[in-house]
């Protein structure tokens, strides 16, 4: 969809001020990565997956700084306004406050009756029609190149992580995982 390339802009970008406040520790880093990750959740709702990995680490980030109380304000309060604006445009759009359309983890009830949970994440990952390794094989080269990269950077290689696992849960969740009914796993596009 076009809305795959602002929202990913955004949250690339917000992480890279993110990564800045880690190495700076400067408040204005962290407030432009909140606006910026505020913004690519108004343009597509499932860059909570990205977001909520990320306020993980400020969190495990914030209990060895000082001025906790200031930066955790810096960084929560935008955020929270995007979200405040994302209900208020969903009521004007339909009169509703849906608060459990955020996001929708793994429910049984939308699980096919012939696949499994596992089943979808291997198909996701693996399917000759569908799979994400097949159509991208260069990123089998993640698996060699990881632990050098876990040895520099452990809390970025936890969040990348983190957030790649959020997002194949979250699209193998899905009844039509493999796309051929649906925009399937074109949803791994942030990934």
């Amino acid at each position: 969809t076009l809305n795959s390339l602002p929202s990913t802009f955004f949250s690339l970008t917000g992480f890279y001020f993110f990564k800045k406040f880690m190495n700076t520790k400067l408040e204005k880093n962290l407030f432009f990565s909140s606006i910026l990750l505020g913004c690519g959740f108004l343009i597509r709702n499932d860059i909570i997956l990205i977001v909520i990995p990320i306020f993980i680490v400020f969190l495990y980030l914030l209990r060895n700084n000082e001025h906790k109380i200031r930066k955790f304000v810096t960084f929560v309060i935008p955020l929270f306004s995007f979200y405040f604006i994302s209900l208020l445009e969903e009521y004007v759009k339909f009169h509703n406050i849906p608060f459990n359309r955020v996001i929708s983890f793994i429910d049984p009830t939308t699980q096919s009756s012939t696949d499994t949970f596992f089943e979808n994440i291997f198909g996701l990952l693996f399917s000759p029609g569908v799979g994400l390794f097949i159509f991208v094989p260069i990123l089998l080269t993640v698996f060699f190149s990881f632990p050098q990269f876990y040895k520099k950077h452990k809390i970025e290689s936890l969040l990348f992580i983190s957030v790649a696992g959020l997002f194949i849960i979250n699209s193998a969740s899905l009844q039509s995982w493999h796309g051929l009914v649906s925009w399937g796993p074109r949803y791994l596009i942030p990934v």
